[in-house]
């Protein structure tokens, strides 16, 4: 492949393949646990590979002690923040990428070096609708 490459993951920090001597940015997007709550519970019932037809209380308790894919939320988020120099990790949170949308851009240019012409860069917000 090609630089740049763009890869999506759910994966845990532990299970990221990493190279030291490569230069590799990440981009930790996390967002408020009660929202990830609801949409993987709706992400699961909807795949009839998981079987799962508990409510959603039940999947509460398992989403909290970590008993679901990619293991606890928490954990997930905490070993990320806690490397962040280890990987080059930029971590954005989606609410606040929600609220601050042109100052997290900006933030994210600097971390990723690019240099975006001002008339530039705010075309995507017109066409990027965050609910």
């Amino acid at each position: 492949m090609t630089s740049p490459r763009i890869m999506t993951t759910h994966e845990t920090y532990g299970s990221v393949a990493w190279n030291p001597a490569r230069k590799v940015r990440y981009i930790y997007l996390s967002r408020n646990p009660k929202d990830v709550i609801v949409s993987f519970y709706h992400h699961i019932l909807g795949y009839r590979a998981y079987e799962y037809e508990e409510n959603l209380s039940h999947f509460v308790e398992l989403f909290n002690s970590g008993k679901l894919p990619y293991g606890s939320w928490f954990s997930h988020n905490l070993d990320y923040l806690e490397n962040l120099r280890n990987l080059d990790i930029f971590y954005l949170n989606y609410e606040e990428l929600h609220i601050n949308f042109e100052k997290m851009v900006m933030k994210l240019n600097r971390f990723l070096g690019l240099k975006v012409p001002l008339k530039r860069r705010f075309r995507s917000d017109k066409r990027t609708l965050f609910f």
